[in-house]
């Protein structure tokens, strides 16, 4: 995951650093003047996360496979296949697509690898892990002056981390505080490999996304 800090905007995939960061604003300097949620989580303690939910599949992901995880002796996080990473090759100088660019086909884990990166966060679901990991630094949000505008972006098929837990923000901050867009019948990542120039109303989304971004800073946030 990563974080981008521009203009003092917020935004991640995943999302959760940047709810933190709007969690403990006032706290910040200078504090964040807006947050982008792609398919976020904006909090661990929201009921989803104490249900023992299977991502994907009928059966709970083994133990044995998350060994890695717990070794005293040296950290693993799992891998990223390459067809999955994104490649500034991808682009133009401009920004737009580079249309000889071809992404990597998908392989199958050579041996030796381990476990591919998002599986961490689907056994982790699973197993209701993430409430308590994520509890002492998961403080109450508390509204100020100087609360950032929020916007979220979340498909209504999202199996990973579901349309309820942006909704449950909104209800919490203010519908004043916060915009929720919400994309019909995608899932989670449903912007993956798309551009700027893409239509559909994925890429539709994002564009209204930033949209509501630019109004934050020109100060026309409705």
């Amino acid at each position: 995951m990563t974080l981008l800090l521009c203009q003092y905007i917020l935004t991640q995939p995943g999302s959760y650093l940047a709810f933190l960061a709007a969690r403990y604003h006032q706290d910040l300097s200078p504090p964040p003047v807006a947050l982008l949620s792609n398919y976020g989580i904006p909090s661990f303690k929201e009921p989803f996360f104490n249900t023992n939910h299977i991502i994907w599949g009928d059966e709970p992901q083994p133990l044995e496979k998350f060994t890695p995880l717990f070794d005293d002796k040296e950290i693993f996080t799992g891998y990223t296949a390459p067809n999955k990473s994104f490649d500034l090759a991808s682009l133009n100088e401009d920004l737009t697509r580079n249309t000889s660019f071809e992404n990597p086909k998908a392989q199958e884990p050579q041996e030796g690898d381990n476990f591919p990166r998002p599986d961490v966060y689907d056994y982790y679901v699973q197993e209701n892990k993430y409430p308590q990991l994520f509890n002492e630094i998961e403080k109450k949000i508390e509204l100020s002056p100087k609360f950032p505008k929020c916007v979220l972006l979340h498909g209504n098929a999202d199996p990973d981390g579901p349309l309820e837990l942006s909704e449950a923000f909104v209800k919490e901050v203010g519908e004043e505080n916060a915009k929720l867009i919400v994309v019909e019948n995608v899932g989670h990542c449903f912007d993956n490999g798309l551009y700027l120039e893409d239509g559909g109303v994925e890429m539709k989304a994002v564009k209204d996304a930033w949209k509501a971004l630019d109004e934050v800073i020109e100060g026309t946030w409705k």
